[in-house]
């Protein structure tokens, strides 16, 4: 199947494949800019966009899949915002949101 990028197509500077969802298919977090989606991966082959992107206040430049939350949607992404901070984001077919205040480092 065909993703399309909702968000700086041209240069997307972040990929990360992780099973998001826990369905054991791998999904797709792209990252430009300060934008994140996440594409759930789908038994036909093909990339199905969660309902709303992560729009921060400054570039993601990395990001990190892990166990971060309990429950049934434990598994959740950490980004890197600008220079000095990270944040753990949550992840659902409805979308990817912030959890908590930014960590500064």
């Amino acid at each position: 199947g065909t993703v399309t990028l909702i968000h700086r197509a041209d240069r997307p500077e972040v990929l990360l494949a992780a099973d998001f969802n826990g369905d054991g298919l791998t999904d797709l977090l792209v990252a430009g800019g300060p934008l994140v989606q996440v594409y759930f991966g789908a038994p036909d082959l093909r990339f199905v966009p969660a309902a709303a992107p992560y729009r921060g206040p400054q570039p993601v430049r990395g990001a990190a899949a892990g166990r971060f939350f309990t429950g049934p949607l434990a598994h959740g992404v950490a980004v890197i915002e600008g220079f000095n901070t990270f944040r753990l984001l949550r992840v659902a077919q409805s979308g990817v949101t912030p959890v908590g205040d930014p960590y500064a480092v």
